[in-house]
Formats: C-alpha cells, structure tokens, sequence
C-alpha cells in the first residue's frame, strides 16, 4: 500500500510540473517528405493537454483493437457454430460465447 501511494505522489508531482513549463522549439534539421513548407522550428505543447491527448489516442487505439478481437471472435464462433452440424453441445457452446461476446 506505501508503495502504490508513493507512486502515486510521484506522479501528480510530475504531472505538476508539466503543467508549469512553457511550449518547447525544437529546430528540424531535416526535411520531412509531406510537411510541403520551409520552417525551421516545431512548436511542442507542454502542459497536461499534452498528457489528456496521449491518453485519449491510446483509449482510441485500445478500443479499436477491442472491437476488431470481438469481431473476430464473434466471426469464428459463428463458423464453428454453422459447422457443428447435427451436435448440440457444439453449437450451445458457441451461441454461448457469442451471447457473452454481445453482452
């Protein structure tokens, strides 16, 4: 219990200090095949906007891939279902894995 506490504090501190610093210019040495203009500096946000979009992008990811598994799974349920022929266990089996899936 200390140990998830203390972690805990250590990471509102660093959230705090984030929150305090200033945008960053970080200069672009290189051209970036896309970008199509000629400046020289990329302004980097700072600050917990920063933290809230990474978080949210990897709720997005996480859930896109949640939702292909789901897909997936309930797909070939549904081939194992249609294939079980003239076998009940079989077939309840996976209407009940595609039932819990829905759920």
């Amino acid at each position: 219990m200390k140990k998830i506490f203390f972690l805990i504090i250590c990471c509102s501190i660093f959230l705090l200090t984030l929150s305090s610093v200033g945008a960053i210019e970080v200069p672009i040495t290189t051209k970036i095949p896309g970008c199509g203009g000629s400046s020289t500096t990329c302004n980097v946000g700072t600050g917990m906007s920063v933290v809230e979009n990474i978080i949210g992008e990897t709720i997005k990811y996480f859930t896109y891939l949640a939702s292909l598994a789901a897909v997936l799974f309930i797909v070939v349920n549904g081939i194992l279902y249609s294939m079980a022929g003239m076998d009940a266990s079989l077939k309840d089996g996976a209407k009940k894995r595609i039932i819990k899936m829905l759920l």
